[in-house]
């Protein structure tokens, strides 16, 4: 029998190491939706919980194995009381080449697309994929904007690398996507600090900043905690100094980056007469 847009139905021990009834029955759904049927598998299959969604790959090209796709539209949405029991049934998303609003909201594939085609991806768990690896030190993997054939390294982002070949450059690595410990790092914060960076302004600010109800286009909230420590430097300048740090956090409040100390003049001693 047939499959979704030529994509062929498997046998157990074809092709993608997973279960060939699960694929199967995947795909029925999708023929089915394609053909107006809309009609449930037999059985009332369950979708797995291992992370696998169907994907309409709505890139415009053809896409091959391994490669990323960002994460849009329901497949079959829950338009009718017949879409409901499809969509409750079935994870199909739409896949689109990948841009700023796909950081962590992406899928890898795990069989080539033509344009239009249904197939299967991953949008959780470990998968293999290429990344291009700008600094050794990175632990985790996003979306580059506009690429499908491979993800960029990042020193936090929605997927953490548990392998990679040696090297910078584009090399195989193996990922956990759907990491939430890996959140992506605010592309642009709330800057929640004094206006024109006046730090020594007496007057209290009154700006906020809410997770639920975040300044319109900015991502993530970033401030200063004015003053981690003080020291008197006794042995050389006797200047009295003060240290400050920047947190940022991202959109669901969690924090992704800490600066390093900034060191702040507070006195210097004067000469007696």
């Amino acid at each position: 029998m047939p499959g979704v847009h030529g994509i062929p139905k498997r046998r157990p021990g074809d092709g993608i190491a997973l279960p060939a009834e699960a694929i199967n029955a995947l795909l029925d759904v999708a023929r089915a939706h394609r053909e107006g049927e809309l009609a449930p598998p037999e059985g009332g299959f369950e979708p797995p919980a291992s992370g696998l969604v169907l994907i309409q790959n709505q890139t415009g090209s053809a896409l091959l194995a391994n490669q990323v796709v960002g994460l849009d539209d329901a497949i079959i949405p829950p338009s009718s009381d017949d879409a409901i029991a499809t969509f409750r049934q079935v994870i199909g998303l739409k896949g689109v080449v990948p841009t700023a609003d796909h950081k962590a909201l992406f899928a890898v594939l795990l069989e080539p697309l033509l344009p239009g085609a249904i197939g299967v991806g991953a949008a959780a768990g470990a998968v293999p994929v290429m990344v291009n690896v700008s600094d050794e030190t990175h632990e985790a993997a996003d979306v580059a904007e506009g690429i499908v054939g491979h993800l960029q390294s990042q020193a936090s982002g929605g997927a953490k690398v548990l392998w990679r070949q040696p090297g910078t450059g584009l090399v195989w690595a193996v990922v956990r996507l759907g990491d939430g410990s890996n959140a992506s790092a605010p592309a642009d914060p709330y800057l929640l600090l004094p206006a024109a960076g006046d730090f020594e302004t007496e007057e209290a600010q009154t700006d906020i900043w809410a997770r639920d109800d975040p300044p319109a286009g900015k991502v993530g909230v970033q401030f200063q905690v004015m003053q981690t420590r003080m020291a008197y430097n006794d042995a050389g300048d006797e200047k009295l100094y003060a240290f400050r740090r920047v947190l940022t956090f991202d959109a669901d409040g969690r924090l992704s980056n800490v600066s390093a100390e900034i060191r702040v003049e507070v006195d210097v001693p004067d000469e007696c007469a």
